[in-house]
């Protein structure tokens, strides 16, 4: 049996006051049809993160969302 995999990716970046890009937090959601749905939230810079901490909370919840949606419709139920 071949399984169907999605996988999906986000993250939020910011700049330093030189215009240097940072990821501070990386998400990514592993999806197989009919049998789980793993997702993974990675705090890259802690500083980043405890400064827009209420942004990457928010950034979580939309992912999240995006995957629990994507998991159903892909038969796979969220505890």
């Amino acid at each position: 049996m071949i399984n169907e995999i999605v996988r999906l990716e986000d993250s939020f970046s910011m700049a330093d006051i030189n215009g240097n890009e940072y990821v501070v937090l990386r998400m990514d959601c592993t999806i197989t049809k009919g049998r789980s749905c793993f997702m993974s939230f990675d705090i890259l810079h802690e500083q980043g993160y405890q400064n827009n901490k209420d942004v990457c909370m928010q950034k979580m919840a939309e992912f999240k969302a995006v995957c629990e949606a994507k998991a159903k419709e892909m038969g796979v139920d969220i505890i």
